[in-house]
């Protein structure tokens, strides 16, 4: 009864959809337009589902009227699919291209236009991204069983040479608030030179900046803080190179490719967000998914505990299992390649056979010291699992302990 009705919605979600698209053409306002192309997904979808809100008021400081919300909201996800992104663009089609034209109802827009409304709605994608899932819901499209987490590094808006370092960025703080001789700001870096003669700035504007820089920096724990985009932390990118970015977390559903969430962390490595992005997907979505996808970077206790207590069944593999994958396993007999650990049940085999169980468990910050300074990650859980008889009897004592330790 439940698959009835579900085609039921996806037919008449189809119908409307076809309907929609038929007052278009009927109205010959679209000849060089092909009937299959994706603006009429994107006037479909705006109208259908994005309403709420284009009703929104929207006020300027400008002495003209605001465009109408829904006609912009359609002119920004069309680029954002047809991958364009050039402001100067955007406008320029909307005066010469059939497809911007028919989005706009004939309302030309100004580079400047694109760029304010753009921005306008950074704050929606969040609420529009979930409006895309109610859509593939009321079509039928999935039934959000597998869904799959994965992070990706995405480079900041912000040349790696724009920085101002912890050090400039004191002496900064004590010179605009004349605790410190002007005279000192020839010692300063370039850039904490030219932040300082920027007239663009108001002398408030320019402490609460750099306070709010400063702690970033604390936050961090990084010897330097990026001047365009202070939120964005210095990473290792996949050729083991520094760059200011952002950790990009995305949720995907296995069976449409669709995106149910996503989620901008400044966390260096994927060991802890997963949980995050995930409460986003099922909150967007509407219920729990049955399976997750993820790799062995999100293998730790504290994702396996999350997915226990959900009810959610993980497929993720650990360190081991993905050094197994590429033929890289390590051959000494003592390393963690070679013991078999229960996360699930507290405890682990070690290679001999020994069964150690789970003692107790803490949390450690942890720190990683670097050429770009400190990178704070997020606090590891430590286990200690135990068996004193096992290893004070055991042949590869000598090899496994230190001298210190005793199992």
């Amino acid at each position: 009864m439940d698959d009835f009705n579900q085609d039921k919605e996806m037919i008449l979600g189809m119908t409307k959809y076809d309907e929609y698209r038929e007052k278009f053409i009927e109205q010959k306002r679209i000849e060089d337009i092909h009937e299959n192309h994706i603006v009429f997904f994107v006037l479909f979808f705006v109208e259908t589902y994005c309403m709420d809100i284009c009703k929104r008021k929207i006020t300027y400081k400008v002495s003209r009227p605001p465009l109408p919300l829904k006609n912009m909201l359609g002119l920004v996800l069309l680029s954002e699919i047809l991958k364009e992104s050039s402001a100067r663009k955007i406008a320029d089609f909307t005066k010469t291209d059939s497809v911007y034209k028919l989005v706009m109802e004939g309302i030309p827009v100004s580079k400047e236009s694109v760029t304010r409304y753009k921005n306008y709605f950074i704050p929606y994608y969040e609420e529009i991204l979930g409006k895309t899932v109610q859509m593939a819901k009321d079509f039928g499209l999935s039934e959000f069983i597998d869904v799959s987490v994965d992070g990706t590094k995405i480079k900041a808006y912000n040349s790696p040479y724009k920085v101002i370092r912890k050090h400039d960025l004191k002496k900064l703080i004590k010179i605009l608030k004349g605790e410190l001789d002007k005279d000192e700001i020839k010692k300063l870096k370039i850039n904490a030179r030219k932040f300082y003669y920027d007239e663009r700035k108001t002398l408030n504007e320019k402490l609460e900046l750099l306070e709010r820089m400063y702690v970033e920096l604390k936050i961090s724990g990084q010897k330097s803080v990026p001047v365009n985009d202070v939120e964005a932390r210095w990473m290792y990118n996949k050729k083991n190179k520094a760059e200011l970015s952002y950790n990009l977390q995305t949720c995907v559903d296995c069976a449409t490719h669709l995106i149910l969430a996503t989620y901008i962390s400044q966390n260096p490595t994927d060991d802890y967000d997963l949980p995050i992005v995930t409460d986003m997907a099922i909150k967007n979505v509407g219920f729990k998914f049955e399976n997750l996808l993820a790799d062995a970077g999100y293998s730790n206790e504290l994702v396996i505990q999350y997915l226990k207590n959900t009810g959610i069944e993980g497929f993720i593999p650990n360190a081991t299992q993905s050094r197994e994958n590429k033929d890289a396993l390590k051959i000494n007999p003592v390393s963690k390649d070679n013991v078999y650990i229960d996360y699930t049940n507290k405890f682990i085999v070690c290679f001999a056979g020994y069964l150690f169980t789970l003692k107790y468990q803490y949390e450690e910050e942890k720190i990683k010291k670097t050429s770009i300074g400190k990178i704070q990650y997020p606090n590891k859980i430590k286990s200690i699992y135990s068996n004193s008889e096992a290893c004070r009897n055991c042949f590869y004592k000598d090899q496994c302990l230190t001298e210190k330790m005793t199992n």
